[in-house]
């Protein structure tokens, strides 16, 4: 009996089958041919599919790798974006790399861990951003410093309020993303000071500090429950 030739038709229907769960038994028998052709088949689309998405990402890196994750938390962890990683050459675009985190579990958790050495890395750039004057002086196409009438360096107008988005910006993520670090030290300091407490310690502080504020126990009880605001 003649061997059936497998077309393309046949690896796409195994890559399916694959993907949707089939057992190789299963897809073997759908194409007409054996187990081990039939898992050649879910290879060779496989390997299709990838060269195809290469080259629509103008063949960027597509495939996950430990290498490759090794590299981009490591620029994470040194203060670059997944923006910026993402327009290197030789690195995948962000749409690929929020599909590896999506995907592979370990990659999610190293990105995660990267983020908080992220949060320091941000750190000293703040101190870099703050210190660092030559950004607000206006220069000349020459690249020398503009000066006024008075011989004093012209300061572009703009550049104190972009500095300071500059740092609120790093400032507001590092401290949703580092609490222990960067977090509202006012709301750690009350968590801390409850931390060691006993029910009864704490409820006699909220019942003090709540005659104190002349606030009765039915207030404290609306204000708990969400249905009063404190004015």
């Amino acid at each position: 009996m003649p061997r059936k030739r497998i077309t393309d038709a046949d690896c796409k229907t195994a890559y399916d089958m694959r993907e949707a769960g089939e057992t190789w038994k299963a897809i073997a028998e759908a194409i007409g041919c054996a187990e081990s052709k039939a898992k050649a088949c879910y290879h060779k689309h496989e390997a299709k599919l990838d060269k195809e998405q290469y080259a629509k990402n103008d063949g960027r890196p597509t495939k996950y790798s430990r290498d490759m994750s090794d590299r981009i938390c490591d620029m994470l962890s040194r203060g670059k974006t997944i923006d910026q990683i993402a327009a290197m050459d030789d690195m995948p675009v962000q749409a690929t790399i929020y599909d590896w985190k999506r995907d592979h579990a370990e990659f999610s958790e190293a990105i995660a861990r990267a983020r908080v050495d992220q949060t320091w890395a941000w750190a000293e750039q703040i101190l870099t951003i703050a210190d660092d004057i030559q950004q607000d002086v206006a220069r000349n196409e020459d690249g020398t410093v503009r000066l006024n009438d008075k011989g004093q360096p012209v300061y572009i107008k703009e550049m104190p309020q972009r500095t300071k988005l500059r740092i609120e910006t790093r400032q507001w993520i590092m401290e949703r993303v580092n609490r222990g670090d960067f977090g509202n030290r006012q709301q750690m300091d009350v968590h801390h000071h409850f931390a060691d407490k006993d029910d009864a310690e704490i409820l006699h502080e909220l019942r003090t500090a709540a005659e104190a504020a002349g606030l009765s126990p039915d207030d404290v009880t609306a204000l708990l429950s969400g249905e009063q605001a404190i004015h």
